[in-house]
């Protein structure tokens, strides 16, 4: 501004300076002329007692050598090559926690693998415009309302839904509810939904929640629909899943089957991975997977994981902390409350002979388990279409105690589109035989059968030495499976 000069003579300015301290010899000018015109250093080197005749400089001339700035960034990295130890004031003062350097790490083990090309991290978000009104983006949001509140007295267990919660000024009362959602157009606010997109009707997407989200204060849960106009908000695509989300939607067209319940045999999602499976369990399993789920028609590959004694530079164990660094998740070791002796001491006083109720609720002539799930002796009846839900005695070194039980409780909460059914309901009549000590108390047997899965190899001990696992009863036949991981 003082020499009232524009950007380009500016630069030409800048320029100039370092041509001077090129003519003074110094260090930074020379850097910069070998920089900017790394061939002038040729000029007048015709002596063949200095070089012969064909002998030139190999440098290149870079595309950013007529940019000062870039010229620039480049002297201050190439000056900074000192090998000196820098002072202690000019070092960012950061100090990375080990759930930092687990997403670090873990991220890169993901893209080298590609494990993104067929599993699902992040469901699309979508997003209400700038500007634009609630009632403009979600036209249909009193019929949601009513589809998502009309069974919720059924539908969860409040412990472990202490969160899902609605302002108390607002009815629960599906004929009241459209009188308490006067919105107005002009009315906007910030709004992010993550789900699955299950239908489109013009302009009207149906969005199934993966995760919870509240609109004037009511709260939509996972596995709740909520219909958009995809003309006001902003779609964020998916992260990861590629293959799964191409064959879901070809084969939804191909057969006009429904698009979720294809999902049930592809690659599953890995939303609350690191919150659904022991870190352990994970790390074992990427270095020799196996089935899980007998429906799925594509099975996992093996990599050449880079392996070592210290774990941090193991690759499937980077893998496994990654995931539970995600999901805010204890690792790379977690505890198991549920298998120690005052834990289950406890569990035996209030209800006797614990693990075989757990037992009877999963193996009883009426159970649903078996229509789906083996366990122990017991296998599903009706033949290979059926065996569609894991074996169970995969379960004890592989799940969550957390996880575990809100799956019991109501799996399609976790994963909305799974063909398992809840066995269990909040109130009113259970679908698994009820011992007498757990009646009208779904949270026990819930945690019941929670804990007999958890403590697999006692509970089977416990039946073989009471004789009752001799002739295991016949499973209720269904003609399509419903199990899903």
């Amino acid at each position: 501004e003082v020499l009232g000069l524009d950007a380009q003579h500016l630069a030409h300015a800048e320029e100039w300076i370092d041509q001077e301290k090129l003519a003074e010899h110094t260090r930074s000018g020379f850097l910069y002329q070998k920089l900017h015109r790394p061939r002038s250093y040729d000029f007048k080197k015709t002596n063949e007692d200095l070089k012969s005749w064909d002998e030139r400089l190999r440098m290149p001339q870079f595309a950013w050598a007529n940019d000062p700035k870039a010229v620039e960034e480049v002297m201050t990295f190439v000056l900074g090559l000192t090998g000196e130890k820098i002072g202690g004031k000019y070092l960012a003062k950061v100090r990375y926690k080990p759930e930092q350097h687990a997403l670090s790490h873990g991220s890169k083990v993901l893209n080298r693998y590609n494990c993104t090309g067929c599993h699902v991290l992040e469901m699309p978000k979508y997003t209400v415009k700038d500007g634009t009104g609630l009632a403009e983006a979600i036209p249909d949001l009193k019929a949601n309302l009513r589809a998502s509140y009309t069974n919720r007295g059924t539908d969860f267990l409040k412990e472990f839904y202490p969160g899902l919660t609605f302002d108390s000024k607002l009815p629960l009362d599906p004929d009241k509810i459209e009188g308490s959602l006067a919105l107005k157009p002009e009315e906007s606010g910030e709004l992010t939904i993550e789900g699955m997109p299950i239908g489109t009707f013009e302009n009207e997407l149906t969005v199934q929640l993966w995760k919870p989200a509240t609109i004037r204060g009511y709260t939509f849960n996972v596995g709740d629909t909520i219909t958009l106009d995809q003309t006001k908000v902003a779609m964020t695509p998916a992260e990861g899943g590629n293959f799964a989300w191409l064959y879901a939607t070809y084969q939804a067209e191909k057969t006009g089957g429904e698009f979720t319940a294809i999902w049930n045999r592809l690659p599953p999602p890995l939303v609350r991975e690191g919150n659904k499976v022991q870190t352990p369990w994970l790390s074992a399993f990427l270095k020799d997977p196996y089935p899980v789920r007998p429906a799925v028609n594509l099975r996992m590959p093996r990599f050449h994981y880079k392996t070592a004694d210290d774990s941090s530079a193991d690759e499937t164990s980077a893998l496994g902390n990654y995931f539970a660094a995600k999901d805010g998740a204890g690792f790379p070791y977690q505890s198991i409350p549920e298998r120690s002796q005052d834990y289950l001491a406890d569990r035996e006083a209030k209800h006797k002979n614990y693990f075989g109720a757990g037992w009877a609720m999963m193996t009883g002539k009426t159970s649903p388990c078996l229509s789906c799930h083996a366990i122990g002796p017991y296998k599903p009846t009706g033949g290979a279409q059926v065996v569609n839900g894991p074996d169970l005695k995969q379960v004890a070194p592989r799940f969550r105690p957390g996880y575990l039980a809100e799956w019991l409780a109501k799996p399609s909460r976790l994963v909305p589109f799974t063909a398992m059914p809840q066995n269990i309901a909040a109130h009113g009549a259970v679908q698994i035989p009820v011992p007498a000590s757990f009646e009208d108390q779904p949270f026990e047997m819930v945690k019941a059968i929670r804990d007999t899965l958890l403590n697999y190899v006692n509970a089977v001990e416990q039946q073989l030495a009471a004789g009752k696992m001799e002739t295991p009863p016949a499973a209720p036949a269904v003609k399509v499976g419903g199990g899903s991981e």
